[in-house]
């Protein structure tokens, strides 16, 4: 009953390679009719897009359209950290938007294995100038880790593996009041963390859980709000990704709010 297993049935697509790692399997599954996009599962769950190189015009412009660069086209950012980056597709979006410094952290080993091997395909996105990937789970790097970013970013970084064992912890550790406040005062102080979510219930659930961290900080449930924004997807983009929650340490600004709304 897994989405994987699921898609192979409905889709008659195939898995193409495959590997181990401490946390789990992580399977590559290629759609017979999409021969630039692979999809890589973790545990036949939390599946993330490996795309061909964007070496054309054409492709960057389709990964322009996704609401995965939403954070990047607005922001612009120098410096990023990508929790979760499974098979890279964000790695791409932050270099076409001009990030000097992309810090990615993945916990399963086995992914990033697997996206090396298909560096033929994407470009060897994974070894890029300016990309560090660290296999480590997210919140314990950041703790560590020196500096403020731009952007942080998590795409579903296991939201949708609540019911395996494999992931479970992970996932309550990454959404935690004290994760979220953990990451705003990472940030520089025009940052933005930004979570996609396939489950707009899920993206409700993070909101209440910044507005808590704001709490816990001295700040107004209403000063909060204007730190906060959500949007949906109406789904034109061929992706899972129902909802993006953007968290400001600060308000944001007039210009900002007024480009979301546009």
């Amino acid at each position: 009953q897994k989405p994987m297993h699921e898609a192979m049935r409905r889709e008659n697509g195939r898995i193409v390679d495959f590997a181990w790692g401490p946390a789990g399997r992580a399977d590559l599954y290629a759609h017979p009719a999409f021969p630039n996009i692979k999809w890589l599962y973790n545990d036949a769950t939390n599946s993330s897009y490996l795309v061909r190189e964007p070496d054309t015009p054409a492709r960057q412009a389709f990964l322009r359209r996704l609401l995965l660069n939403l954070p990047f086209a607005l922001r612009r950012p120098a410096r990023v950290l990508l929790i979760g980056p499974g098979a890279g597709i964000e790695l791409h979006l932050a270099r076409l938007a001009g990030a000097a410094s992309v810090d990615a952290v993945e916990v399963n080993r086995a992914s990033g294995g697997l996206v090396r091997r298909w560096a033929a395909f994407t470009g060897g996105v994974y070894d890029a100038p300016g990309v560090r990937v660290h296999i480590a789970e997210g919140r314990r790097f950041l703790a560590s880790a020196r500096g403020r970013y731009d952007l942080i970013q998590l795409s579903l970084a296991f939201t949708a593996t609540a019911f395996s064992g494999s992931f479970a912890l992970a996932e309550g550790h990454l959404y935690t009041v004290e994760a979220l406040s953990l990451y705003l005062r990472r940030l520089t102080p025009d940052g933005l963390l930004a979570v996609l979510d396939d489950s707009r219930q899920r993206a409700l659930r993070t909101v209440l859980t910044a507005l808590e961290a704001f709490e816990a900080e001295g700040v107004s449930a209403a000063a909060a709000m204007g730190r906060v924004a959500v949007l949906g997807n109406p789904g034109s983009d061929g992706t899972g990704y129902a909802a993006l929650v953007l968290v400001s340490p600060r308000a944001l600004p007039a210009a900002l709010r007024a480009e979301l709304m546009d």
